[in-house]
């Protein structure tokens, strides 16, 4: 064959191949089975190419929906001001990686933002803690990150809610940000194109991480998280900062005074009937004056000499100076009439959790502690140490 020949074959065969491609399209739109294509003197049947145009153009098809991704408009009426406790009663006592208060007032938007999703592209909204040098601290038996507010020895806790259409079935609820990295709010795809709401909810609490000295303090008007929707150019942020409020940390306290119980002049050693036996029984109160902040009271009574017996009899032993001999000084609560266990704490009941004036009430007695009484001057004394929380 000519080279003149071989070039008007392969010429004349392009027309016959866009006829082969034009015919199988048709035969695609029309629902034809038994089409045929003819390319010069060949004839094929069309029902063994028609699904592999079919099969292509579905994953085209696909594949073009799933780049459009998620576009959202609107807004969540940001940035957002953190509110922080203007007052904070600590007591001195708390142990580090205790709450400081309650929760704060939540801030956000739950539906502000509207999302379309293509199929395929699930919505998403996310957080991401924008404070540097967080530590985890065990709070209540739970693990938290734990970032600093500027204010030494307290620590804030930040938590975030996410929303889609309104609710927070689609995500794990309130999540603690951990870290610098992101945490999702809620994940959805509906398998189709939608639109959908989405928001967010955050919170933070206080948490004492050292020492906290009283004084007035100011936060610093920092960002401290940023939240967004998943996006194709994931451009939308939200960000939440600090309100620039002043802090005034107090340690509140309770005081009392010195109470010297009279137990008598006249006091004859024919009372006593054996050892155990008592008499001179005179009840007294401690007074206190306690400040707004205090949770629980409680005290414990130590005998500046020792005790007589086991501590938990609360007999205390005479001073040094005492010419009495065979005889103590009980302490009891006059409720019970039992005794008040030495060196260890004792809840008050008569708290009622707000500032005032109360009073604790006991009693002593002399008791006889050995087989005789030798008469003489009997005094004791006792250290009485308050623990408030």
């Amino acid at each position: 064959m000519k080279a003149t020949d071989r070039f008007k074959h392969r010429h004349s065969f392009r027309p016959a191949l866009g006829r082969w491609v034009a015919a199988m399209v048709a035969a695609l739109v029309t629902g034809r089975r038994n089409a045929s294509l003819t390319t010069g003197r060949q004839t094929k049947s069309s029902a063994s190419r028609l699904a592999r145009p079919g099969f292509a153009c579905a994953m085209l098809f696909v594949g073009q929906l799933a780049h459009a991704g998620v576009t959202c408009v609107g807004g969540l009426s940001g940035p957002f001001r953190l509110p922080v406790p203007s007052a904070a009663a600590i007591p001195p006592d708390l142990p580090v990686g205790s709450w400081v208060g309650g929760y704060t007032a939540s801030v956000g938007n739950t539906n502000g933002l509207s999302c379309t999703a293509a199929f395929g592209s699930p919505l998403q909204i996310q957080a991401e803690s924008m404070i540097s040098g967080g530590s985890t601290i065990s709070v209540q038996g739970a693990s938290y990150t734990v970032y600093p507010t500027g204010v030494s020895g307290l620590g804030v806790v930040l938590l975030f809610t996410g929303y889609l259409g309104g609710t927070t079935s689609y995500g794990p609820g309130e999540v603690a940000l951990t870290g610098n990295g992101y945490i999702s709010g809620g994940s959805h795809s509906y398998g189709l194109t939608y639109i959908q709401s989405e928001g967010a909810m955050i919170r933070a609490r206080y948490v004492k991480t050292g020492p906290i000295a009283a004084g007035s303090f100011t936060l610093s008007a920092a960002q401290i998280m940023d939240i967004r929707p998943v996006t194709d150019g994931n451009n939308y942020h939200t960000q939440v900062f600090f309100a620039a409020t002043p802090i005034v940390v107090t340690v509140p306290t309770c005081t009392t005074a010195d109470v010297t119980v009279p137990m008598g002049n006249n006091n004859s050693v024919t009372g006593f009937k054996g050892v155990g036996s008592r008499l001179a029984n005179k009840s007294f109160v401690i007074p206190l004056t306690c400040q707004a902040g205090i949770n629980s009271i409680s005290y414990s009574l130590s005998p500046n000499n020792g005790s007589i017996g086991q501590t938990n009899n609360g007999v205390a032993q005479l001073t040094t100076t005492s010419s009495a001999n065979g005889v103590g000084i009980r302490i009891a609560d006059p409720s019970t009439d039992n005794p008040i266990a030495f060196i260890s704490y004792n809840t008050y009941t008569g708290y009622a959790g707000a500032a005032g004036n109360y009073t604790i009430p006991l009693s002593a007695s002399y008791v006889q502690t050995g087989s005789s009484v030798t008469p003489g001057t009997a005094n004791a004394g006792v250290v009485f140490t308050l623990n408030y929380q």
